[in-house]
């Protein structure tokens, strides 16, 4: 975090010597970059900032960023999957922050990450900021033989929204408090039945229905598909109608076309 007086260990199979001396262009920086890594999947120049950058997918490298003023400053981070990269202001202070997507899984989970660094003119390198789960794609295993697909969808809502406020961890126990950045979030559960054909001896199944009505009312997964159960579908609209009052909006146009592309 910058401070000098903070000693720590490490072991060297985690640590990298990079060059010596920083490249004196972002030409020279990111011939360099590729030399060692290959081709990047995007490289773009964030022209409000003036900061260049590339970032991995395929061979899962991660991201880098080359400043030029007010010296030439590189600076990589491994990642999963990096996508997306650009600025936003996600608070209104007139301070643009950097904001980019990993994404990456394991057995029966995808997920996707927003990610943002505060890079001031005046600092030696970017620092994270905050960071938060944007797409969430599980299958799990359900007490009827069949394989469910739980996708949750969030989506931070930036700006006037947004607030300082104060985080203090609950581990470790000598963790102390820091300032972070707040804003409203709007988050869509569906549930699924993973099958190419509803399974027909589900449909009058009480404790199929039952089993659904669980599912939603403990962790907010609605059913969705041809196969979703009617009452609950009202039920769910007819809820959000009578609650809305503005504080958590649908999700944007822009992160719906979002998620499609990340699941096709």
């Amino acid at each position: 975090d910058g401070d000098s007086s903070v000693t720590g260990w490490t072991g060297a199979r985690f640590l990298k010597i990079l060059s010596t001396t920083a490249p004196t262009s972002a030409d020279a920086f990111f011939r360099e970059l590729e030399a060692e890594h290959g081709a990047p999947d995007e490289t773009g120049y964030l022209a409000e900032i003036d900061t260049h950058y590339a970032s991995y997918c395929n061979n899962g490298f991660g991201i880098a960023l080359f400043r030029q003023t007010p010296q030439p400053v590189a600076w990589t981070k491994d990642e999963w999957c990096v996508r997306r990269v650009s600025t936003k202001d996600i608070d209104d202070d007139g301070v643009l922050e950097i904001v980019y997507n990993v994404s990456g899984g394991g057995t029966g989970t995808f997920a996707v990450k927003e990610k943002f660094l505060h890079w001031p003119k005046e600092a030696a390198e970017p620092r994270l900021g905050f960071e938060f789960i944007t797409l969430q794609v599980d299958q799990i295993a359900s007490p009827f033989d069949v394989v469910l697909e739980l996708k949750t969808v969030r989506e931070m809502h930036y700006g006037q929204s947004c607030r300082q406020d104060e985080y203090c961890p609950e581990w470790p126990p000598e963790a102390v408090c820091r300032p972070v950045t707040v804003c409203n979030m709007t988050a869509l559960k569906e549930m699924r039945v993973a099958t190419e054909i509803f399974p027909e001896r589900l449909r009058d199944n009480p404790d199929w229905r039952q089993y659904v009505k669980n599912r939603y009312e403990r962790d907010g997964f609605v059913l969705v598909g041809d196969d979703a159960i009617q009452s609950l579908d009202q039920l769910t609209l007819s809820d959000l109608e009578a609650v809305d009052d503005g504080s958590r909006p649908e999700l944007t146009s822009e992160r719906k076309a979002l998620v499609d592309d990340w699941l096709n």
